[in-house]
């Protein structure tokens, strides 16, 4: 099927021709071609500049609350949607789901390692904020293999699944700040 722009006074094919949502016209195409509009847009943009200036700051304002509202409300996704990223990154296996990480997620809140409250700093990592812990770091996320534990206990796990590790780093620690005293 084709239509005559109203424009360009061009007949060009319906695919050429934007949906009209006013439900005024007949055929449910808008009069001017998608090239026609789209130059007619350009105009307008060019004419109107620090009317869409300002409309881009308030949308951008806007959706960055609704972002930050979304992240807060929904840690247990960006928890997964992180670990997926370095699942790929580190081709490790990658078989969790969002469900998986609510199971592990810590019932009263807090880290299990250190018992403070897990909060999240969204746009910045702070101690407390929480993260995904592949317990041994080969295996991946897989479901029998992840836990929910503060930032501040995981880059002191790193790369380490050895409790000996840990011990040994308690004693130097221990043995460092008594010889301080």
């Amino acid at each position: 099927m084709t239509k005559r722009c109203a424009r360009c006074k061009k007949t060009k094919s319906t695919d050429d021709f934007r949906p009209d949502r006013s439900g005024r016209r007949k055929d449910g195409l808008h009069p001017y071609c998608i090239s026609c509009k789209s130059k007619e847009n350009k105009q307008w943009r060019l004419d109107h500049l620090d009317q869409v200036k300002k409309h881009r700051k308030a949308t951008r304002a806007r959706d960055r609350i609704k972002e930050t509202e979304w992240r807060r409300s929904h840690p247990e996704t960006l928890l997964w949607r992180y670990a997926r990223n370095r699942a790929k990154q580190k081709c490790v296996p990658f078989t969790i789901s969002v469900d998986d990480v609510k199971a592990v997620w810590p019932q009263n809140g807090l880290c299990p390692v250190f018992g403070f409250k897990l909060e999240n700093g969204v746009g910045v990592q702070r101690p407390e904020s929480p993260t995904l812990d592949a317990f041994i770091p080969s295996l991946g996320y897989i479901p029998a293999n992840i836990c929910v534990i503060s930032y501040q206990a995981n880059v002191m796990k790193t790369n380490v699944s050895d409790p000996r590790l840990f011990e040994r780093l308690a004693e130097w620690m221990k043995a460092r700040s008594e010889s301080r005293s």
